[in-house]
């Protein structure tokens, strides 16, 4: 965990409003509370123009942090959207690239 915190989720959240190319990101266990759970919500489920249509993969889990679950489901919906948005051969070339199966294949072949 990097402790981001939510000074960090709010930062992220705001680049998340104008980025068009990142498709997952993972913010477990960096100490976010519901402040920066909040901000993330607002980047993906606001109804204006600018919220986020191409993020897949948010997983939110902290240690120890209770959270609004209203705001975690409806972040959920928000990646399923965006992938209904997005089609299922480019979901699943966003969140399996080929470079990174082929990495695996090998890893677990052993060589």
């Amino acid at each position: 965990p990097n402790r981001i915190q939510n000074g960090g989720a709010e930062a992220l959240a705001s680049a998340l409003r104008t980025n068009r190319s990142l498709r997952g990101l993972d913010v477990v266990y960096n100490q976010i509370q519901q402040t920066g759970i909040a901000a993330f919500h607002q980047a993906l489920v606001s109804k204006d123009a600018e919220s986020n249509r191409t993020l897949l993969f948010l997983p939110l889990e902290q240690f120890g942090v209770p959270h609004n679950e209203l705001h975690r489901e409806e972040i959920r919906l928000a990646l399923r959207r965006n992938a209904a948005l997005m089609g299922k051969e480019e979901v699943e070339k966003a969140l399996h690239p080929a470079h990174l199966r082929e990495i695996l294949s090998v890893y677990r072949v052993g060589g």
